[in-house]
Order: C-alpha cells, then sequence, then structure tokens
C-alpha cells in the first residue's frame, strides 16, 4: 500500500506496518502543471511503477525497491514516450542540460547547450509523429527537440500550445465529504467527513455513521479501499503525515505515522550461497562461516551508501575470489551485480579482499559468494 505525503512516499505492508519511505521534495518547477509522484507502468509489464518528480528524481518498482534516481533532483521532469519504444521514458532538464532516461536509469539522450538560457518546456507531439517532443524558451525564441538529432532546432517566437499530461493518483477528500464520490468498502458504498479533528465514515445509503474516530489533524488528504490479501481495507491520508485504516466493518485497525522525516533506514545483508575448491579446509561450514563473520563490514559499506543516496538498490552481487597458498585473497572477480553502484561495489572488493581462508593446495584455491542487499526503514 502506498501513502503520498506532503514529504515523500511512504509504503504499508499486510500488517499495516511501515515498510520503507523515501523522502522527495518538491521543486518550483516540477514539469509545472504535471504530478510530482506519478504511478505509471513504465516497462509495460503490466506492474506499475512509482515515478517521484523534483527533489530527488526516482522510480521505484511495485515491491518499492528502488530502480534508479538521481539525488539533486531536476528541475523540470516530465514522464512520456519521447523514442517511439513503446514505453515511458522520464526527461530531466536542469539549467542548460536536457537528458532522456529509459525506465531502469540508462541514459538515452543528453544535450548540454552553450550559449543558450533555457527557460520554461513544455512538451507535447509538436511534430505529429506520434512521440513527445520537447520545446523550450530561449530569448525571444525557442528550442524544439524532436530527440532525433544529437541537437535541437532554433525557432522564432515563442514555445507553441501544449497539453498539459495529467495522472490522478490520488482520491481527494473533499468530493468524498461533499458526499459525490462514494467508496466501496466490502460492498457497502460510504462517505468520509472530517471536522474538529474528528473523522466520521457514514453509509452513504441511510447516512449511518459507521465509525468515528479522533485524528488529530485538520484535513483529510486522501482516501482508497485496497485488499492485501487480509480483505477490504479503507486507508486514509490526513495532513499530518498519518495513515488510518480501517476494516470493513469500521472497526478501525491502526494509525501509522508514514512522515519520510525521522526514520532510521536498517541496511540488510545476507549471505545466500557460499563455496571454496582447492583449499586445505573447504568444508560449507568453515567457508560460509568466514564469509558471515564479514557481514557487518558488508552491511557497512551498504549502509553507507545509502546514507548519501536513498534509492541506492536492493539486490545480488556474485563474486569469485583468488585465494593463495598463504589463504590470503589476491584477486576478486564480480561475475554478477544489479546493485549498479560502483561505489558500493568497490567497497564490497576490498572487504572481501582483507578475508583470510586456509591455504590452497594446487598453486592456488577459489572461493565463491553471493550476497544479497535488502532494507528495511523504522522509526
Amino acid at each position: 500500500m502506498a501513502a503520498i505525503t506532503p514529504g515523500g512516499i511512504a509504503f504499508l505492508d499486510a500488517d499495516n506496518a511501515l515498510f520503507r519511505a523515501f523522502r522527495h521534495q518538491r521543486t518550483a518547477r516540477s514539469g509545472f502543471d504535471q504530478p510530482w509522484i506519478w504511478i505509471e507502468d513504465l516497462d509495460g509489464d503490466r506492474n506499475r511503477e512509482f515515478v517521484g518528480a523534483g527533489r530527488p528524481a526516482f522510480v521505484l518498482d511495485h515491491n518499492a525497491d528502488p530502480i534508479w534516481g538521481i539525488p539533486g533532483g531536476c528541475e523540470q521532469f516530465f514522464l512520456g514516450d519521447f523514442t517511439q519504444d513503446r514505453g515511458l521514458q522520464i526527461l530531466c532538464r536542469n539549467g542548460n542540460r536536457v537528458e532522456i532516461h529509459s525506465h531502469d536509469g540508462q541514459r538515452i539522450f543528453v544535450w548540454e547547450g552553450r550559449g543558450y538560457r533555457l527557460g520554461q518546456c513544455w512538451i507535447d507531439d509538436f511534430s505529429s509523429n506520434r512521440k513527445l517532443d520537447l520545446a523550450c524558451e530561449s530569448g525571444s525564441n525557442h528550442l524544439f527537440f524532436d530527440f532525433r538529432f544529437d541537437g535541437p532546432e532554433e525557432r522564432e517566437g515563442g514555445a507553441p500550445d501544449t497539453m498539459a499530461r495529467g495522472a490522478a493518483n490520488l482520491t481527494r477528500t473533499a468530493a468524498l465529504a461533499r458526499g459525490d464520490r462514494p467508496l466501496d468498502l466490502g460492498g457497502r458504498q460510504v462517505t468520509l467527513a472530517a471536522d474538529g479533528g474528528e473523522l466520521r465514515i457514514t453509509a452513504a445509503d441511510d447516512g449511518a455513521v459507521l465509525a468515528r474516530h479522533t485524528f488529530g489533524g485538520e484535513q483529510l488528504h486522501s482516501a482508497a479501499v485496497v485488499d492485501l490479501g487480509h480483505g477490504p481495507r479503507l486507508y486514509i491520508g490526513d495532513d499530518r503525515h498519518h495513515v488510518h485504516v480501517f476494516g470493513a466493518d469500521g472497526e478501525h485497525l491502526a494509525s501509522v505515522n508514514v512522515d519520510p522525516a525521522g526514520l532510521r533506514r536498517d541496511a540488510r545483508v545476507q549471505v545466500r550461497r557460499a563455496s571454496a575448491n582447492r583449499i586445505e579446509d573447504a568444508s560449507r561450514e568453515t567457508v560460509e562461516g568466514i564469509f558471515a563473520g564479514a557481514l557487518d563490514r558488508f552491511t557497512q559499506c551498504y549502509a553507507s551508501r545509502m546514507g548519501e543516496d536513498q534509492t541506492t538498490r536492493v539486490g545480488s552481487m556474485v563474486a569469485q575470489l583468488t585465494i593463495d597458498g598463504g589463504g590470503r585473497v589476491t584477486e576478486v572477480q564480480r561475475r554478477h551485480s544489479d546493485l549498479r553502484s560502483a561505489e558500493l561495489d568497490g567497497c564490497i572488493e576490498r572487504e572481501l579482499r582483507s578475508l583470510r581462508f586456509s591455504s590452497a593446495t594446487e598453486g592456488t584455491g577459489i572461493a565463491s559468494i553471493t550476497l544479497d542487499f535488502d532494507f528495511v526503514d523504522r522509526r
């Protein structure tokens, strides 16, 4: 369950506990009339991703796992099909620099104009070729990008009119309170109202009050009915960064503080698989014990990186170590890593080089390790 708050986006698990939260600041020019958080299927796999504009800019998958991010954010941020590949891409503009990234962070296009000063930018299918283009103010003229060439075309006059691309991700409680947009809660239509710090859930047919709850805020922010495996539940967000959870019968189940500020991110690194060959003691118990003894150091590498970039990925790393006659690691070969962080990969490799094994029996020995990286947020 995702909850979009003024301070970012948070995720609750099926037990109504906070799972993860991501800080997010809307910049003054984040796509202008466009949303600052999208919920879209970017790559056509029928799972929706969470896309944040502003600072930082990021993409999270449907499990709230970070895919990639831009820690410094974007002055202007647009989401759409700029390349005609049947997916959606991210356009980020900072100053005179324009970049387009795929859903997984691969850079498709980059342009940095010297001698230009870009003003407000718009997107639309200006060239009528079934993909989005970009037009930006530049003095009394505008620059036009159709992303088929290395640079833009300068045209006289202001940028053409455009239709803003909208997305409705939340149901506004203002409409619910008026009774013109009821919610289906387990087969019963209900409306919401807030007055004097009290939340009321009312049956739409006869006006019966199903539940009252003091929520401590002044306004309701959003509401949705979601079934996470325990039957339909009503999730209501208020203006104090809390989500209130109610069962189908109106019973209050939980109130969760989803403000990303003040959270502690707990890094978790585990050994999934470990083995060794051609060393004196290659038993599974001994080899796994050597790697397990370094887990605290691996975890510190991961935690340090997350402190610099909250969109550091979860994932795995597979490495092969070469061991000499004295049990020292002489080489680390990274066979796989989907962490996509050179700093994190380098830190883990340095810790792997510091390990000591039993002596190699045939000149050199080999050890292999698969590490899994994950995290949760706690208050």
